[in-house]
């Protein structure tokens, strides 16, 4: 077996794998929230506080945000977050 074939077949890769893509989508849904709301980055980025930059690295999957700041963030673009948590197979 290769390492490859471990890493696919491995419960807690799947899961860290899932949970990734799970928050690359939510960033996707803000990003999409944001432009369908007719917001800029700089309009977001005024709402929230924070510099141009921070809202481009969010947007870019390059800054890590906390759950409050997500909140902060649907709310600076009239968006609404759901969480929903399932059980992993590890």
């Amino acid at each position: 077996m290769t390492d490859e074939t471990f890493e696919l077949l491995n419960p807690a890769h799947r899961l860290m794998t899932a949970n990734l893509l799970a928050q690359e989508a939510l960033i996707k849904s803000l990003r999409d929230a944001r432009v369908t709301a007719g917001l800029t980055v700089e309009e977001v980025a005024a709402r929230l506080g924070v510099g141009v930059e921070i809202v481009q690295q969010v947007e870019a999957h390059e800054y890590d945000m906390s759950l409050t700041e997500l909140r902060q963030y649907a709310y600076a673009v009239d968006a609404f977050i759901e969480y929903d948590v399932e059980p992993g197979e590890t």
